[in-house]
């Protein structure tokens, strides 16, 4: 049991680092570019690069309630992600990812009625993780307060549609690991490109994002697997605590690339996700 958690750990926490990196480089683009634009692109890059592992994979479909499952999960995401983004176009990076980064509370608490807590130690280290990612956000000056309501909500909004979509992916990924993660990318595109027409708005992004965008498509495909993968080698709510860790990546890339101001606080609260990190590494 011991092999099976620890390279369920390592997935998560690529997986973390995937999302982190990819969460960066969309919250600036979307302080840039059309969020309606810069949604279908990254998503067609998606469905662009797994479909067609998936067709190649020989890997079953799910079952039909799995595919249920993970259309409600793409669903979720999306919200999850049109909250996240716009969160990032109006506010700091440092105070929107920690809070979405609290998603993993969700399956987390669904492990915990369905009578499969993790080891204390693994417990004492997601709380201690979760504590750290919060952290990140605090000790906020006035002179950062404005929109900082309205990007808290939305990030709060974000971590519960992120939750939910943890939980229904879990739920759904009965077959493999390239189906689940083609049918949520197109289940996702299919809705945002039925808004589009329905709403007559054109997508539009300009050229200079388009490799961040590519970059951002490819970032999502890898951490979706990861995370999949993950999850058939530990308990769901380990696995998305830890996989919810991106903002540590977020926040730091913000530090160093964006100059956004870092506190004492704040650089607590990454050693304490580090730490938290380590300690469910051991006692998961």
């Amino acid at each position: 049991m011991v092999a099976p958690m620890l390279i369920g750990v390592a997935f998560a926490l690529a997986a973390s680092l995937a999302w982190g990196f990819s969460d960066f480089l969309a919250g600036v683009q979307s302080r840039r570019e059309q969020m309606l634009g810069l949604l279908i692109a990254s998503l067609a890059v998606g469905v662009a690069i797994v479909v067609p592992l998936a067709l190649a994979s020989g890997q079953p479909l799910p079952s039909a309630g799995g595919v249920l499952w993970l259309m409600v999960a793409a669903l979720a995401e999306l919200a999850g992600v049109v909250c996240f983004y716009r969160a990032m176009a109006i506010g700091e990076m440092g105070l929107v990812a920690p809070i979405s980064g609290t998603a993993a509370l969700v399956p987390l608490a669904v492990d915990l009625v369905a009578g499969h807590p993790p080891g204390p130690l693994a417990m004492l280290g997601v709380a201690l993780a979760i504590t750290g990612v919060l952290l990140t956000s605090s000790d906020r000056g006035a002179e950062q307060q404005s929109g900082a309501m309205r990007a808290t909500v939305l990030a709060v909004l974000a971590a519960l549609a992120f939750g939910l979509s943890f939980v229904a992916t879990d739920a759904g990924a009965d077959g493999g690991v390239w189906w689940p993660v083609a049918i949520t990318f197109s289940t996702s595109l299919t809705v945002v490109t039925l808004v589009a027409v329905f709403t007559g708005r054109s997508p539009k992004v300009g050229r200079g994002a388009i490799p961040a965008i590519l970059a951002v498509g490819l970032l999502d495909v890898l951490a979706n697997v990861l995370y999949v993968s993950a999850l058939g080698h530990g308990l769901a709510g380990v696995v998305s605590t830890l996989s919810s860790l991106y903002p540590v990546t977020t926040v730091a890339l913000a530090w160093l690339i964006l100059r956004e101001r870092a506190t004492a606080w704040q650089g607590l609260g990454v050693a304490g996700a580090i730490a938290g990190v380590a300690l469910v590494s051991v006692g998961g």
